[in-house]
């Protein structure tokens, strides 16, 4: 990992950020945004993704994010909510989804008393600086602020490089979990 001088920023995300949090969020989740957006197009991923970021109670809101800052420049960012409040923050996609796909369901990837680290990005130039640390560092603080016993994520079994900064910084294997029938780990990290 490359040390750098500039200090690390990590703030919580404002509604003009929109734009930057459905970025990072399509470079996270791939093309899961399909299955939130209801649409195959990039260009309309992004201003879905965008639209949801804007809103006060929704999974990929503004309030739910905290981004990476280096040199005053975006760099990376974090998605995290309380999984026993996902009824609620799905709500938006369900009424999205109603208007191109009816019949979609949104899956559940969260349980109980927990906050769940939905998504995690740090843009290509910026990787190899620590950053992903951080971001998780803070979503763990946040955990503990909101008094959550523990933080869970899942991880992309084809991305041993990502689960294992995930183990270094606490978190054990939990179980297998298919999502659009492709394998993940769920994670757990215990406060």
């Amino acid at each position: 990992m490359t040390q750098r001088s500039e200090p690390v920023v990590i703030r919580p995300a404002v509604p003009a950020d929109s734009m930057e949090i459905a970025r990072l969020v399509l470079l996270a989740i791939e093309d899961l945004a399909e299955l939130y957006t209801g649409t195959t197009e990039e260009q309309s991923i992004l201003h879905v993704l965008s639209d949801y970021a804007q809103m006060e109670v929704c999974r990929f809101s503004y309030r739910n994010v905290l981004l990476a800052e280096l040199d005053g420049q975006v760099a990376g960012g974090v998605l995290s909510y309380p999984a026993d409040q996902l009824d609620a923050l799905d709500a938006p996609l369900y009424a999205h989804l109603q208007k191109t796909q009816p019949a979609a369901k949104v899956p559940v990837e969260c349980e109980g008393r927990e906050l769940y680290l939905d998504s995690l990005a740090v843009y290509p130039h910026y990787r190899g600086h620590g950053l992903g640390g951080h971001l998780v560092r803070s979503v763990l603080e946040r955990a503990q602020d909101l008094d959550y016993p523990r933080v869970s994520l899942l991880v992309d079994r084809e991305k041993p490089r990502v689960r294992a900064m995930y183990e270094r910084l606490g978190f054990v294997p939990q179980r297998t979990y298919s999502l659009q029938g492709h394998p993940y780990d769920r994670m757990v990290h215990v406060l």
